[in-house]
């Protein structure tokens, strides 16, 4: 290798590093004093000075190609150590720290690194080609700003509560910056041991509008009164009159973003009244009516109830519950502490569905046993009879309060599903007329949620006939028109689809995981029928499509457990 120039004739070529390097190791073969390394052209690329006797504590500088340093720093045991410098050139080099700073802002030409013995002490420090301390976005560090204050991420400042000693110095509070200097967040602990007392989120004019006690694990957020703010997310959470929301929460809750973690959530206006999630004045539907709040995953739901009877665990009379705005929920008559009959409205107060239970006999799963159930969707109402068992018979369908047509489910010839249905399957695993795969007694519950699908356009009240507990379901829509009758299947990963078509069949029977060395194209329908598990309110109730229709019928459990059997136990708690 030819050397250059500038390269001391001590100096040795390292073959394995493709560097010159030059110093002096002790009779124990440690490198001791002063080294020096050199690139194949010459220029020198780092300086370390080992600083005891080990070899593990030195002091060390790299260079880019121009002269200028890249980084260097302190290493005591081979840890880092002190501070830490790297620092890009504007000149061609090889160093890495320049490929590094590509993750950083353009105006970001050096950084700094804070160690004690390999950890580090707290975030790292920007500045640009002058010398000054900027954000990661390369904006100037306020002059306001305490010494201690970190660069984040997104451009703004903080104390960190991870930097050594920032605690105890700022007693406890620790501020958030904007890229501007304003204070917009302060977040207070206590000092031993450390525990989250109460954050706080200041608006423009530094006054607190949402604040969360974590001692007391209550919080507020006020509506925000200037353009500053008028554009977030919270916005959409003040509707109407809200001025105020507050909550409760638990200790351990993430509450810097989503309002739905929180429970017995409450909206008032600017003079302190109660009102609606819509803003709304609350509306007492009756002088004895009180108000109840009923927790869900999705956030705090209210509603009014007043009952005939004080002692629920003796339940005679009737109980009634209504919206938030004042329509009738539900009604429901209890004799001898047992559900005699319930009623369901919509959100407007019209009657959804009526339904009569036999008193005291319960079905499986100890859902009440219904006698017969009325199911109101427009003009049309559905009414289904039962025999002593909880089957239903009898379908008889009504526009106007005329009947128009009557059903007997004892004929299964005669039930709701389409004909389209079952021939696609039926001509996939040869025609055997003994098994249709679903029928109008086999549909599980009345549930009110609509589905939307970007395909079909529409929204549709549906009512569940099977589902896995995996987000997977089998339904039938109940929404009078084009689509009424018609079988769909909810996929949780594929979405929304029809299964009317014999590969969509397939593919909801069909799990390959289940079946190892049978070839399904060559069976028939029989005998895939026995491989296959069926699935109701997340319980296996069959092993087959026979066993499975006739253990299977309608229920009120969805309706009672839902939306009666869930508030009562919200009023007996709330007395």
């Amino acid at each position: 290798m030819e050397r250059p120039n500038n390269i001391p004739a001590e100096a040795r070529w390292n073959e394995k590093n493709k560097e010159w390097e030059l110093g002096e190791k002790n009779a124990q073969g440690i490198s001791v004093g002063v080294w020096k390394w050199w690139r194949e052209d010459g220029t020198l690329c780092c300086r370390t000075e080992y600083i005891d006797a080990t070899g593990k504590d030195i002091s060390f500088s790299r260079f880019h190609q121009d002269g200028t340093f890249s980084w260097k720093g302190v290493i005591i045991q081979g840890k880092n150590h002190g501070i830490h410098d790297c620092q890009k050139s504007d000149n061609p080099t090889t160093e890495t720290v320049n490929i590094q700073s590509k993750q950083f802002d353009p105006k970001i030409y050096k950084w700094r690194m804070f160690f004690d013995m390999g950890r580090q002490t707290r975030s790292g420090a920007f500045f640009d080609k002058d010398g000054n301390e900027v954000s990661t976005k390369g904006i100037k560090k306020p002059e306001n700003l305490p010494e201690e204050a970190t660069a984040v991420t997104d451009g703004t400042w903080r104390l960190e509560l991870n930097s050594d000693g920032v605690l105890d110095k700022f007693n406890g509070v620790l501020c958030d910056w904007d890229d501007q200097g304003r204070l917009y967040k302060k977040s207070t602990y206590s000092l031993n041991p450390t525990k989250t007392k109460k954050i706080e989120f200041l608006d423009v004019q530094g006054n607190v509008y949402i604040e969360n006690d974590y001692v007391s694990c209550k919080g507020y957020i006020l509506k925000p009164q200037n353009e500053f703010f008028s554009n977030t997310d919270l916005m959409g959470f003040f509707k109407g009159k809200i001025e105020k929301i507050t909550y409760d929460f638990s200790h351990n809750d993430d509450l810097n973003s989503s309002v739905y973690l929180r429970s017995n959530i409450r909206y008032f206006d600017g003079s302190g009244k109660q009102l609606t999630s819509n803003g709304e004045d609350l509306v007492k539907p009756t002088t004895g009516a009180k108000l109840i709040l009923k927790n869900t995953y999705q956030g705090t739901e209210m509603y009014f109830y007043e009952s005939e009877f004080n002692d629920f665990n003796n339940k005679n009379g009737l109980l009634t519950i209504w919206f938030e705005n004042g329509k009738k929920k539900l009604e429901a008559e209890f004799k001898s502490n047992s559900i005699s009959r319930l009623k369901t409205f919509d959100l407007n107060g019209l009657l959804k569905t009526d339904e009569v239970y036999e008193l005291n006999q319960l079905a499986a799963g100890n859902r009440p046993m219904i006698k017969n159930f009325k199911l109101f969707i427009d003009k049309t109402t559905h009414e289904f009879l039962y025999d002593k068992d909880g089957y239903n018979n009898i379908t008889n369908i009504y526009e106007d309060n005329r009947l128009i047509k009557t059903l007997d489910n004892k004929n299964i010839k005669d039930s709701l599903v389409i004909a389209e249905f079952i021939e696609a399957f039926n001509e996939r695993y040869e025609d055997t007329e003994s098994f249709a795969l679903i029928e109008f007694k086999g549909y599980f519950g009345v549930r009110s949620n609509e589905v939307f699908d970007n395909n079909l356009q529409d929204c549709f009240k549906r009512s569940v006939i099977a589902a896995d507990g995996a987000g997977n379901e089998l339904f039938i829509i109940l929404e009078p028109g084009e689509y009424f009758g018609k079988i769909y299947d909810n996929d949780h990963e594929t979405g929304l689809y029809s299964v009317e078509d014999s590969e969509c069949i397939f593919d909801y029977l069909y799990d390959e995981n289940d079946i190892e060395e049978d070839d399904v194209e060559t069976m028939d329908k029989n005998e895939l029928i026995k491989l296959l598990p069926f699935c109701i309110d997340d319980t296996i109730v069959a092993e087959n499509l026979n066993e499975l229709i006739n253990s299977v019928f309608i229920s009120s459990w969805e309706s009672y457990r839902n939306e009666t059997d869930d508030l009562l136990k919200i009023i007996t708690s709330a007395k």
